[in-house]
């Protein structure tokens, strides 16, 4: 794979919006640094920034950069990725966190729609993913409900900064590997049959990007 600049990456994606064939353009997983280098030589302005964020890891600096330019905050693993294969690598299961769990009783309604409501009410856009037809109605027809500002502040202090993650993105044109701090986690999800067909790592060589192709 080519490490191709972000610069151009941009401009062919601002000549789709030229074009006519898109109306918007936006990025996924951009840190501050990420977007401001998009910025730099932009000339049709980032849309959104969709990145991992729930009551774990809520990235209140990024998410603060984002609405000062305009950026919408799309957010993903909302639910805390209730079916990750590893919980001895993450934060345990955000749906049955204690205080997410007496909310949504005071509520009546389930832990998904505290979370999702949380994000809405903190102006993101939620992503809960699911393939069961039952949840998805309950996700959609579930938030017809304003939590009150003592329940969003008790669920803002579950913050865990970057120790919440549950998601690792692959983003080699930004330099990042799967788990870049973290070599057992990496190795765990290499192992791990059915996940993925192939695996892109990066390696350094003389303070630039490479990468090698893992088949599997």
């Amino acid at each position: 794979m080519d490490n191709v600049p972000l610069r151009e990456t941009w401009a062919a994606m601002e000549e789709l919006v030229r074009k006519g064939l898109v109306r918007n353009i936006g990025v996924s997983n951009f840190s501050i640094e990420d977007i401001r280098t998009v910025q730099q030589h932009s000339q049709i302005p980032v849309a959104v920034n969709q990145f991992e964020c729930h009551p774990y890891m809520q990235l209140r600096e990024l998410r603060q950069f984002c609405a000062e330019q305009k950026i919408v905050v799309t957010a993903h693993t909302s639910l805390g990725s209730p079916g990750n294969p590893w919980p001895e690598f993450h934060p345990p299961k955000l749906m049955e966190d204690k205080v997410i769990l007496q909310i949504s009783n005071k509520y009546s309604k389930s832990t998904a729609n505290v979370l999702c409501r949380w994000a809405q009410q903190r102006n993101m856009i939620v992503l809960p993913k699911s393939i069961t037809p039952v949840r998805i109605a309950e996700n959609i027809n579930g938030l017809n409900f304003d939590l009150s500002e003592v329940d969003l502040q008790l669920i803002d202090e579950l913050d865990m900064g970057p120790k919440g993650r549950f998601n690792h993105p692959v983003t080699p044109w930004l330099g990042r590997g799967p788990f870049p701090d973290d070599v057992a986690h990496f190795k765990q999800w290499q192992q791990f049959d059915g996940l993925v067909c192939a695996v892109l790592t990066p390696f350094n060589t003389d303070d630039s990007i490479n990468f090698q192709l893992i088949d599997r």
